[in-house]
């Protein structure tokens, strides 16, 4: 019995062993949108306690300042008009502004699109945003660690960082971000 030997193959195209590398690329690159979309809690209690000294101009007058934001468990929504997002939560975080005791919790909407104030004006009447909305919020939302829109900071009655999610968020996750801070008295 003898052996036969095979022609030697030709060796695989240069195009296909790259598009197994693309493969694997656009799946990772797929994994990390999946698991930044599923896990939106970017922050925990404890680190990065505290906002910077900031005054934010408020569309009605007046200045938002830290000082403002004690007290009282703190909501502050991070939007731009442009963003889709952030019109597609907008309806939630109206719902769950509605339902709160305005002596325990505040919502605050922060426009961190680096618009101008006109521009600003006819998307909160479009969406009825009943909250006070501050104006200027890019450098906070910057601090903050924010790089993305919308972003929700939930802040404790003494004005300390609780929790950000980046990405839309609902009125339920709202509820459920409060409710440790507000107590069982709630």
């Amino acid at each position: 019995m003898s052996h036969q030997l095979k022609p030697p193959t030709a060796a695989s195209p240069w195009w296909k062993s790259s598009l197994t590398w693309i493969k694997v690329v656009a799946i990772s690159i797929l994994a990390a949108v999946l698991y930044v979309s599923f896990n939106r809690d970017v922050h925990t209690p404890g680190a990065h306690g505290d906002l910077p000294p900031f005054e934010l101009p408020l569309l009605s007058g007046g200045v938002l300042k830290p000082a403002d934001l004690k007290g009282k468990v703190t909501i502050l929504n991070f939007f731009a008009t442009w963003c889709a997002p952030c019109r597609q939560e907008m309806p939630d975080i109206n719902r769950f502004a509605a339902r709160q005791d305005v002596t325990q919790v505040q919502v605050i909407a922060v426009a961190a699109g680096n618009e101008h104030r006109l521009d600003i004006r006819p998307f909160v009447e479009q969406f009825g945003i009943a909250v006070p909305v501050a104006l200027d919020g890019e450098m906070l939302l910057t601090h903050i660690g924010g790089d993305a829109l919308p972003t929700t900071v939930v802040l404790d009655r003494n004005g300390h960082i609780a929790k950000v999610a980046k990405g839309v968020i609902t009125d339920r996750w709202l509820e459920q971000a409060i409710a440790p801070l507000l107590g069982p008295t709630r």
